[in-house]
C-alpha cells in the first residue's frame, strides 16, 4: 500500500492558520488580565466516603489514568497507525498528559485550593499542547510539528506558571492559559478543513472535540446537574469522565484509521517512526 501524501493546500491555507493563530497570541496579551472566579475552589460535590474528601471529584480521575495507560500500551505494542516522522512521539506526550491530568486533578480535588491547581492545570496544558503538535505533524509538515513540540510544551508549563505567579501578586491573569487551552480548539478544526488528510477518520477530531466542548459545558452547570441527579453525580465529575472520554476517542482513532491509498509516491517527510 502506498501512503497518500496529498497535493498542496490551498495558497491561503497557511497564511490563514498562521495568522489566526498570531491573532489569538496577539488578543491574549491585548485582553484586561482574565482573573479566576473568587469561588473557583468550591464544587457541588462535597461528599466524603472511607476518608476519602469530594470523592466523585476525586476517583472519576481514574478515567484519566485508565485511558492514559491503554493509550501509551498501544502505542508501545504497535497497536496505533503512526506512519508519519514525528507523531509517535508527540501521541506518547498526549498520552503522558493524560496520565499526569489523572494524578494531578486528584491532587487538586483532594483538597481544592489554588497552589494544588497548578499541578492540575499543567498536565492538562501539555496533553492540549502535544495534541496540536501532532496535528501539525500529521496535516501541516512533520518538521514544523516536531520543532515546534518543545516550544509548545514550554507555553504549556509556562502559560499555568504566569497565572500562578501573577496570583500570587495578587491580580491573577489566566489569558496565556486560556489561549493555551482555546488556541487548539480553534486552530484543529481549520487546519482540519485546509489541509489534505493523510490518514481516514479525520473526522474522530472533530467529534473528540464536541466531547470535550460538552465536557466543559458540564464544569459550568456543576451545581445544576449535581441538584438534577438528586446528587448522584456532579457536573464536574462529569467534566471528568467525558473529558477522559474525548481522550480516548483519539486513542480509538490512532487504533483504527488507516492512511489514505493513493498512486502517490511517499515523500521523504512520510516514513514509519
Amino acid at each position: 500500500m502506498k501512503t497518500n501524501y496529498p497535493g498542496p493546500p490551498p495558497a491561503c491555507a497557511y497564511r490563514v492558520v498562521a495568522g489566526l493563530a498570531a491573532l489569538l497570541i496577539l488578543a491574549a496579551a491585548a485582553v484586561p488580565p482574565i482573573q479566576q472566579p473568587a469561588d473557583y475552589n468550591i464544587w457541588a460535590d462535597q461528599r466524603q466516603f472511607l476518608g476519602i474528601p469530594h470523592i466523585g471529584d476525586v476517583l472519576t480521575n481514574l478515567a484519566f489514568l485508565w485511558v492514559g495507560i491503554v493509550g501509551l500500551r498501544a502505542l508501545w505494542e504497535g497497536q496505533c497507525q503512526c506512519a508519519i516522522r514525528g507523531e509517535r512521539l508527540a501521541w506518547l506526550l498526549f498520552f503522558t498528559g493524560i496520565i499526569l491530568t489523572g494524578f494531578g486533578s486528584a491532587y487538586y480535588h483532594w483538597e481544592p485550593n489554588n497552589f494544588r491547581l497548578v499541578w492540575d492545570r499543567v498536565p492538562m496544558a501539555l496533553a492540549f499542547m502535544a495534541l496540536f503538535s501532532a496535528v501539525l505533524i500529521e496535516r501541516i509538515n512533520h518538521t514544523l510539528g516536531l520543532r515546534l513540540l518543545p516550544v509548545l510544551i514550554a507555553l504549556a508549563w509556562a502559560s499555568v506558571g504566569y497565572w500562578y505567579w501573577t496570583y500570587l501578586q495578587g491580580q491573577d491573569n489566566l489569558a496565556p492559559y486560556l489561549l493555551v487551552q482555546l488556541g487548539p480548539m480553534i486552530l484543529i478544526p481549520i487546519i482540519l478543513l485546509l489541509f489534505p488528510a493523510r490518514y481516514d477518520r479525520g473526522g474522530d477530531y472533530v467529534i473528540a472535540l464536541a466531547i470535550y466542548l460538552s465536557a466543559v459545558a458540564a464544569e459550568h452547570l456543576d451545581e445544576p446537574i449535581f441538584q438534577l441527579t438528586g446528587q448522584f453525580i456532579s457536573g464536574h465529575n462529569l467534566k471528568h469522565l467525558l473529558a477522559a472520554f474525548a481522550a480516548y476517542w483519539l486513542m480509538r482513532m490512532l487504533q483504527k484509521r488507516k492512511p489514505i491509498e493513493s498512486e502517490s509516491p511517499m515523500p521523504e517527510s512520510v516514513a514509519t517512526s
